[in-house]
């Protein structure tokens, strides 16, 4: 009795182990849209930047805003900062 308790839950697994594994197709599948993707993206030259932008847009806007904040304060010294400062109401 117990005995074919035990072989009814190894079966249960394996039906469960067997039915979660993709098969040779679904395998082949996401295969070709990996390879097709990756050959639409563009990872040279502009294309990479691009990519970068659209994708990490807040990346973007805080380092363009960083390097305006460092550009322009070296340009106006700490007059840049005191009037930031006074546009934002300190």
């Amino acid at each position: 009795m117990k005995n074919d308790r035990d072989d009814f839950i190894k079966k249960a697994f394996k039906s469960l182990d067997e039915g979660s594994k993709p098969s040779q197709k679904q395998k082949q599948e996401m295969l070709d849209r990996l390879l097709i993707q990756a050959q639409i993206e563009e990872t040279a030259g502009l294309g990479r930047y691009r990519n970068l932008v659209t994708n990490y847009p807040w990346r973007f806007g805080f380092g363009v805003s960083a390097i305006q904040a460092v550009l322009f304060t070296l340009m106006f010294g700490a007059n840049y900062t005191n009037f930031v400062l006074q546009l934002l109401g300190r």
